[in-house]
């Protein structure tokens, strides 16, 4: 637990990741061994493994003690997206974290870029980043992507910039 709230203190400040990954895998392991009926424990250590098979492994124990910890299924589903022929299931797996916790953003942001890879159409794209934002008007990524988007959809460079100064306020340190 310990080790994935450090990974998201580093997602949430803009810090790289890669050079705290040692630790965090410390941390993940110590936690699986102290607490190993307690999924979110092999959910840590799945989502910072190197090898893909070890990392579903993880995944799927910890999505199978911890059925409604939506993050388990995310980090699966965002693990077998890059493994060609699995797509469908992961996208399978994001749908079941948004409907363990439609609030989250992040599963929300993932199925809305995972929606405009598949179908291209950037005005839905642009409506799906506006429903993540009701969610958190201050989601940094759905922001930014936001105002590239704008940036290159139409040329509305005063909508881009609008949006990056809300996600520069919503994240300074991401600039």
């Amino acid at each position: 637990a310990e080790a994935r709230a450090r990974a998201q203190v580093v997602q949430l400040t803009g810090g790289e990741i890669a050079p705290l990954r040692p630790e965090l895998r410390r941390l993940a392991e110590r936690a699986v061994e102290l607490s190993p009926g307690l999924g979110m424990g092999y959910v840590a250590r799945g989502a910072l493994q190197d090898s893909p098979a070890a990392a579903e492994r993880d995944l799927r124990r910890g999505i199978a003690l911890a059925p409604n910890f939506s993050d388990g299924y995310l980090e699966l589903a965002e693990a077998l997206q890059s493994q060609p022929g699995r797509e469908r299931e992961s996208r399978e797996l994001l749908e079941r974290a948004i409907l363990v916790d439609p609030l989250a953003p992040r599963p929300q942001y993932v199925m809305a870029m995972v929606r405009y890879d598949a179908d291209g159409d950037i005005d839905a794209l642009v409506e799906r980043l506006d429903e993540v934002l009701r969610l958190d008007p201050s989601y940094t990524q759905a922001l930014t992507r936001l105002a590239s988007t704008f940036a290159l959809r139409d040329l509305r460079i005063a909508d881009a910039i609008a949006v990056v100064e809300r996600s520069m306020a919503a994240d300074p340190q991401s600039y």
